[in-house]
């Protein structure tokens, strides 16, 4: 018959079992401090290489603000400049050289024929282009001639048809007009000559000219 008697005390006994509970948590306690302290190193180098690169780009914007200011001034005076040129173009385009006109006029006014006033007006005339939010109006004018005057002759309404006939016809004038005609009819004047006068008043509308 044989006895076992151990020796040992209870707290001098060694765990043959898993690692216990509290050792894990102080492992995972220091891994996480660990990885803290890492990621906050790493965040603060990328901090720091973050904010010199930010004052570097603060220096060159500083040696190259004026330059930039000046590009953005001479790019607005452009446009403006712009703008200009295309209403002196639209103006040039719209503007006729009468004097040289009328001066053919004379070329054509039948010997019959004298003009007693010459009126020209100029309208504008905006015309619609495109559909909805996208459409613009586009300016133009059209010019009114009107011509009064009176006829000698036994024959006016001869005579003012000739006229209107060579007017649209005449240089300077073909291409230009759209149109020649007598809001009013001939009115006969009373004269002490044998040969009847009569007073007339001719208009000539030109082709819409775009600014």
């Amino acid at each position: 018959m044989s006895t076992h008697v151990n020796l040992m005390k209870s707290g001098e006994f060694r765990r043959q079992g898993a690692v216990s509970g509290a050792f894990v948590v102080q492992v995972c306690i220091f891994s996480t401090l660990a990885f803290g302290l890492v990621f906050g190193a790493l965040g603060f180098m990328h901090f720091q290489i973050a904010r010199k690169e930010l004052e570097g780009a603060r220096e060159v914007w500083k040696m190259r603000e004026p330059r930039y200011n000046t590009l953005q001034s001479m790019r607005n005076d452009l446009t403006e400049l712009q703008k200009i040129r295309e209403e002196l173009e639209g103006w040039a385009n719209s503007r006729v050289h009468w004097d040289e006109r009328f001066l053919k006029l004379q070329e054509i006014v039948p010997a019959a024929m004298q003009f007693r006033r010459v009126m020209i007006r100029g309208d504008h005339d905006f015309i619609r282009e495109g559909k909805g939010a996208t459409a613009v109006s586009l300016p133009g004018r059209i010019y009114v001639i009107s011509m009064e005057g009176r006829i000698v002759s036994d024959n006016p309404v001869a005579v003012v048809n000739q006229f209107m006939d060579s007017l649209a016809r005449a240089e300077g004038f073909q291409g230009l007009l759209s149109g020649v005609r007598m809001p009013e009819g001939l009115k006969q004047e009373s004269s002490q000559s044998e040969v009847p006068e009569a007073r007339f008043i001719v208009e000539a509308t030109t082709e819409r000219l775009a600014f």
